[in-house]
């Protein structure tokens, strides 16, 4: 299981928000998790700077916040024994990931809540809070969500595309089933748009960032083998409900 999660960290004249994406991989009846925390620092008098302008940046430069928050944070999983398995800014003014990977969905639970727990203790420090709605920037910004990765021994050795899609249509016979858990206020985020598909329909689709549920090109690539992204969980969700309704949903399809 993969999880990619967002919060935000906010401070008088700067708002520093942290994404959380969140996944599952499994290995017959186990699931694995990677937490993929964002965070995203927007400073108040950048956010009328157009949109596009912010794309994923690898270099100290106007449009990138709080990088020294970040790397602060991952060293505290690391030295926690957290996976973490990578950082990266993303698409929103001063949005950052990170990802964790852990074995079992009850691992990666506990993985994304001891690193949220750390994030909270690493904001005091840099003297922010963090604000975990996963609408943190109201208008024309992406929102904060912990996308889900998810794969089980079936999916991960089939080699069949009949099988992946057979689960994408069982997850859109039950879409208030997993909404019920995504995490609050996810209609703000989930709108159809800034790469996200409206909260009461369903869709899925290959390396489709706007889907509902994305089949990555890495599954393509490699035969029909490997995982799916659901990126409708927020960032305010519970990771344990989250991993529960997904494999549950994914073990039916069978």
């Amino acid at each position: 299981m993969r999880m990619a999660h967002h919060m935000n960290l906010m401070v008088e004249q700067r708002l520093k928000t942290m994404t959380t994406t969140f996944g599952l991989v499994s290995s017959k009846n186990t699931f694995y998790g990677i937490l993929t925390p964002i965070y995203h620092w927007v400073s108040l008098r950048e956010r009328s700077l157009a949109h596009k302008a912010h794309t994923i940046v690898v270099s100290v430069q106007k449009n990138t916040f709080g990088r020294d928050i970040v790397e602060s944070h991952l060293d505290q999983c690391l030295d926690a024994g957290l996976n973490v398995e990578g950082i990266n800014a993303e698409v929103a003014t001063g949005q950052w990931e990170f990802q964790i990977f852990a074995k079992g969905a009850k691992q990666a639970g506990d993985q994304v809540w001891v690193a949220r727990y750390l994030a909270e203790r690493n904001a005091e420090k840099h003297g922010v809070a963090i604000n975990w709605h996963p609408k943190p920037v109201k208008g024309d910004w992406n929102g904060s969500g912990m996308h889900a990765n998810f794969s089980d021994e079936t999916m991960r050795s089939c080699g069949d595309k009949a099988v992946f899609i057979k689960i994408c249509e069982v997850f859109s016979e039950n879409i208030q089933k997993h909404i019920a858990v995504y995490g609050a206020d996810n209609d703000q985020r989930l709108t159809g748009l800034h790469e996200t598909e409206s909260i009461d329909t369903f869709s899925y689709g290959e390396f489709d960032r706007g889907a509902s549920i994305r089949i990555p090109v890495g599954t393509i690539e490699d035969g029909w083998k490997g995982r799916l992204e659901d990126r409708r969980p927020s960032s305010n969700g519970d990771p344990y409900k989250i991993a529960a309704v997904i494999i549950t949903t994914t073990k039916s399809a069978y």
